[in-house]
């Protein structure tokens, strides 16, 4: 820098800023009215308006705007006029910033509210934060109100759009509220909401382990209790620090040195890492923080070579170091510097003491080197954090506003500042230490191209010492004694007596005689589109009739045979996968002849194991303790294993994340009407095993059952789409017809208008070859238009919507099936009808179905399908064009 130039600034003066009553506000309401609202969540939505609008007098209305949102934008509205919000459309709030009187009404309010059910692609949450900022918009207070049902954790619900508010705004409050019980908890605040926190408390903690009695209630009538700062005047690459300090990135790390006093503002405090570290990510701009934290982690390398040498070996520091850093590894960034990176699955926290998120830290000593030691690890520490947090491959997530990762910052505090907080202080009281578990797997071996097979091992590695001591290790080869009891299915051993013996499963061979066609052949390692319908085939029936303990089983492997002349290939100890990985893989393996790809061999095994309990609940149980043995290994695969993103050919996935989740993440994507997941084209042996999988997993009650037969319903609505395009494709315009004609028109005008005979459509050859059959045929039956209002399974079976295999494959879903024979005909042929009559331009299966599924008509008939009556399909098939 040359002589005399002032220096570049990091940061700018605070404002004076003055609050204004919030019912005196002038205030934007943006109400999200994409079709996955529709129902209880744009009700709930509705109803949070009128509560927020309560307390404020009828003469402040005119200061309030609604403006209603989808994937357009949608005329604002006053609040008188509320109650006229519809559901429809994709999910975009762009439109927000980009239409320009939407654009103009947020730029001139007070503050705005955010209300959505957070369903938003990531891509478009990016944009959003980015548009954001370029708008200005980053400098006023938001609510932030995401809408949705109470799952079994907080951290099981999406919330990514409102952190890309969260993450900009100075005063944010992040509220969830179930739209089935209306009861709002508070995610988490900044700025002036932090007055909505019950007295003496801090923000709560949001985590993997956080469940929702951890998370203070909230009244939207309260909100109208608390002052709002006027909104700053902020530069697109600013952003503003609690305290009021504003930085900009771009500033922050061009300077050649580091400013100690602005890093440990930063660094300490809880708020600004978030703020810093998501607004990086959120902007793309993650590359550029990660330079000025290689200097803030030179300069603590520097200081801490001047820390006393008491404090060199602590121990203390070194374990809290490695728990943070986990097993990620190292990552060399920009310069010469090495910035180890750690993952928020292998966080841990050290002791709290008495600094608070949200409060400034401490006057700073002069310099680092004179801090103690804890300060040090906690700026270190935090460098880690935001490397994370700002990382393009770490999830936005709810865990990103409120973390076990931050209680660090607790235990940092000046040489000269008391133990204890000062009265009132907000961390007096007890606060519950992190909980974590790792559930993070190694990565899987990347897929090759030129098909040439993985390399499998027959034993664990070598070089790992703790398989080599027997002490260690169970009597199969490779696994590991479990410590806890947790990773372990135990029970008194039927043939040798042992008693809390951990069990094992028998892995046999399969029936040599029999071959499935198009089935992976043996020892090919074929990468599955869908793993879950493996497991219903002769080949895969490798589950031995019978439960030991792992003594009992290493032995009967040697000998190959048990006692009902099953010929056993190995044995599978019902142990965490996760602890025992590769051997589990190889053991699965070896048992299908590897015919699997190595990262589907977790569901093909998931897959296996509910075809088995099946089969032992159709038949007289003759094992007693296998099907409950068979259950916790099911639900140990489903809570232990990660399904890694991967690059293949083919696009089709359920998903990426623990497995469990990505399950449940499937269900409810499919109650959304502008998503279309995998789940729903599932091969019907797949989806019988998703649905098994959920009703068997700890997400069993996540999900209420009433959702779980809605999904039922439309896997099988999409069943009949599927099968009418096929026809549709074999079959000329006539066939097709007739078809429509007997399916959807009563033959028998002195029948009953709920049922048709199906004696003729029985008899009648579909596939004819010849156009003077249909037309002979048809000049034998007298059509009146006189249209079917009921369509029941039974009606349908035998035509060329519904086979016998197809429903029998249905029926295996018990009573999440067989309340649609019984209650949802109506329902059903408000379905057919608008397939086969409603004309829409030729689109593949998937964007036909979503396309029907977005009629207001189709939206009615499913929204409660056992209460709708013959009138009401009547009058939504009413609209449609006649089939003559």
């Amino acid at each position: 820098m040359q002589a005399g130039s002032a220096p570049v600034p990091d940061q700018a003066p605070a404002q004076d800023q003055v609050s204004a009553p919030f019912r005196q506000s002038k205030i934007c309401i943006c109400v999200d009215v994409s079709g996955s609202t529709y129902g209880p969540t744009l009700t709930a939505e509705i109803k949070a308006v009128n509560q927020v609008c309560s307390l404020i007098p009828q003469s402040m209305h005119d200061n309030i705007t609604i403006i209603p949102w989808n994937d357009a934008s949608e005329q604002p509205r006053p609040l008188s006029q509320i109650h006229t919000l519809e559901s429809g459309g994709g999910t975009d709030p762009n439109v927000l910033l980009e239409d320009p009187e939407c654009r103009i009404l947020l730029q001139e309010a007070g503050f705005w509210f955010l209300m959505t059910d957070g369903e938003i692609d990531s891509s478009v949450v990016r944009q959003f934060a980015k548009n954001l900022t370029n708008y200005a918009m980053h400098g006023k207070a938001c609510i932030i109100s995401v809408f949705g049902e109470k799952l079994m954790k907080p951290s099981h619900c999406n919330i990514t759009v409102g952190l890309s508010v969260f993450a900009v705004s100075p005063h944010v409050a992040f509220l969830y509220t179930d739209v089935e019980t209306s009861k709002t908890s508070l995610l988490s605040t900044k700025g002036c909401f932090s007055n909505l926190l019950p007295a003496g408390k801090r923000n709560p903690t949001l985590d993997y382990d956080t469940t929702w009695s951890d998370l203070p209630h909230v009244s939207y009538e309260n909100l109208t209790r608390v002052s709002v700062p006027e909104a700053q005047k902020v530069g697109k690459d600013e952003i503003i620090l609690q305290g009021d300090t504003r930085i900009s990135i771009s500033n922050l790390v061009s300077r050649e040195t580091i400013d100690e006093d602005l890093m440990r503002q930063i660094m300490l405090n809880e708020d600004n890492i978030k703020t810093i570290a998501l607004t990086a990510k959120l902007r793309g701009e993650s590359d550029k923080l990660a330079k000025w934290l290689d200097k803030v982690d030179a300069k603590i390398g520097r200081d801490s070579m001047n820390e006393d040498t008491g404090h060199k070996g602590s121990q203390l520091l070194k374990d809290t170091e490695a728990e943070i850093v986990g097993l990620e590894g190292s990552h060399t960034s920009s310069g010469a510097n090495t910035a180890m990176e750690y993952d928020a699955q292998h966080a841990y926290a050290l002791k709290p003491s008495s600094i608070h998120k949200g409060h400034s830290f401490p006057p700073a000593p002069p310099t680092l080197s004179s801090a103690n030691s804890e300060v040090l690890q906690a700026v270190r520490t935090s460098s880690l954090v935001m490397r994370t947090m700002s990382r393009s491959s770490c999830p936005v997530e709810a865990p990103s506003i409120g973390s076990s990762k931050f209680k660090y910052l607790y235990s940092a505090k000046s040489s000269g500042e008391s133990s204890l907080p000062h009265r009132g202080h907000p961390l007096q009281g007890k606060i519950r230490p992190a909980s974590w578990k790792n559930i993070q797997l190694p990565l899987i071996p990347s897929f090759s191209r030129n098909k040439k097979k993985p390399q499998w091992h027959d034993h664990p590695a070598e070089s790992n010492n703790i398989y080599q001591d027997d002490n260690l290790n169970l009597a199969i080869t490779g696994f590991l004694k479990p410590i806890e009891a947790k990773d372990q299915y135990f029970l008194d051993c039927p043939k040798c007596g042992k008693t809390r013996a951990a069990m094992a499963l028998l892995l046999r061979a399969p029936v040599q005689s029999i071959s499935t066609k198009n089935l992976p052949p043996i020892n090919s390692t074929s990468k599955l589109v869908y793993p879950l319908t493996m497991g219903n085939y002769p080949e895969t029936d490798i589950i031995a009739n019978t439960v030991v303990c792992d003594s009992c089983a290493a032995a009967m492997v040697k000998t190959s045979m048990t006692s009902l002349k099953e010929t056993i290939v190995a044995a599978l100890p019902l142990v965490s996968y996760n602890k025992n990985q590769e051997a589990w893989l190889q053991t699965i393996n070896i048992a299908t002849d590897r015919r699997f790809y190595r990262s589907d061999l977790p569901q093909v095994f998931l897959s296996i194991i509910f075809t088995k309990i099946e089969r032992l609940l159709s038949e007289t149980s003759k094992f007693p303790g296998l099907q409950d043995a068979l259950r916790w290994e099911a639900n140990m695969i489903q809570r232990e294993v990660v399904i890694q993103s991967e690059k293949f050919l083919h696009a089709d996935q359920l998903g990426a994340g623990l497995l469990q989740e990505v399950i449940l993440r499937n269900f409810r994507d499919s109650l959304l009407h502008d998503k279309f997941p995998l789940l729903l084209s599932y091969p019907l042996d797949g989806f019988v095993v998703a649905n098994a999988a959920l009703s068997n997993s700890g997400y069993s009650r996540v999900l209420i059952q009433t959702k779980q037969r809605a999904v039922v319903l439309l896997r099988f609505l999409y069943h009949l789409l599927e099968n009418y395009r096929a026809y549709e494709q074999d079959n000329g315009s006539v066939q097709l017809h007739t078809a429509k004609t007997l399916i959807l028109l009563i033959d028998d005008p002195n029948g009953p208008r709920s049922l048709f005979k199906r004696g003729s459509l029985r008899n009648f050859p579909f596939r004819s070859d010849t156009i003077q059959d249909l037309r002979r045929y048809l000049s034998n039956h007298t059509i009146m238009e006189r249209y079917r209002l009921s369509l029941t399974t039974l009606d349908l079976l035998d035509t060329p919507l519904l086979t016998t295999t197809g429903l029998a494959a249905f029926r295996r879903l018990g009573s999440l099936f067989s309340w649609i024979e019984s209650e949802a005909g109506n329902s059903i042929a408000v379905f057919v009808h608008y397939l086969m009559r409603l004309d829409i331009a030729p689109c593949v299966p998937s964007v036909q179905f979503q396309k029907l599924r977005e009629k207001q008509e189709l939206k009615e008939a499913l929204a409660d399908p056992g209460a709708l009556s013959a009138r009401a399909v009547e009058r939504l098939i009413k609209p449609l064009p006649g089939l003559q």
